[in-house]
């Protein structure tokens, strides 16, 4: 396995959800008794029976000719943002949608999420009463971020303030913003791009970022580094995250404010 401590991540991400205020599905370290590996447990999000789950991908191949599905080059937020736009049209999602995809991606930002891909998001169809209404899932499949891919030996000892920075502002959200962009969207732009066009959203994502506590943080990664595990959470790693949430939290508070 190329990443063993990358389930660490998907743990901390699902911390990070619950400070910011930000629908993630608990996810908690667990041993395989058999094989005596190491992961996340996470738990599902939804009720089969009274609930549908429809991954983004389907629509965007419905939407985009020739939409590739497995790299998923060609997927951007407007063709979301038209995708919403005309549910909400059609009364089967509210306003709502906008915060929902505003906390989604002030999250993906925070994490340093660069896997958000189209089979990454979907929609929630309450069946159980009457018309379906739709709603964007939790932020789920996290394991792509907090710098996973990072080794002490290596990141740890040869970077100083000026690479972490560069490593951060470098960070990019899996979309595109539209369909003709040349590149990725940035995690720390993305957001400024969709507060521009959803001011009325920018005020609560400052207020979530302000009251972000990074001490709780530090506590909750502390603790779990206390978990005698196959594959433990390192003190250097959970120092990693806690200066890359970091770093990120100020430079979007800048761009918000």
């Amino acid at each position: 396995m190329a990443f063993p401590e990358q389930f660490w991540a998907e743990i901390a991400a699902y911390h990070i959800g619950c400070l910011l205020g930000v629908e993630v599905p608990p996810a908690y370290p667990a041993i395989n008794s058999v094989s005596g590996h190491c992961a996340a447990l996470i738990e599902w999000f939804y009720d089969d029976g009274k609930t549908l789950f429809v991954m983004g991908g389907q629509f965007m191949q419905k939407m985009i000719k020739d939409f590739d599905r497995d790299k998923g080059s060609q997927h951007n937020f407007h063709s979301i943002r038209v995708l919403f736009r005309a549910m909400q049209k059609g009364a089967m999602t509210g306003s709502n949608w906008q915060m929902a995809w505003g906390q989604t991606l002030l999250f993906d930002a925070l994490c340093g999420n660069t896997d958000r891909h189209q089979d990454n998001w979907g929609m929630l169809l309450d069946v159980s009463d009457g018309a379906p209404k739709v709603r964007l899932s939790p932020c789920y499949d996290n394991g792509t971020s907090l710098g996973h891919e990072l080794w002490e030996h290596s990141q740890g000892k040869n970077w100083d303030d000026k690479r972490w920075l560069r490593y951060v502002t470098e960070g990019t959200h899996h979309m595109k913003w539209t369909l003709e962009s040349m590149s990725r969207e940035g995690h720390i732009s993305g957001v400024q791009k969709f507060a521009d066009l959803f001011p009325v959203l920018r005020g609560q994502m400052v207020a979530q970022l302000s009251a972000f506590d990074m001490a709780a943080l530090r506590d909750i990664l502390n603790c779990l580094t206390e978990i005698p595990m196959v594959v433990p959470l390192s003190t250097w790693r959970a120092n990693l995250i806690c200066r890359l949430v970091g770093l990120r939290r100020d430079l979007l508070l800048e761009v918000l404010s």
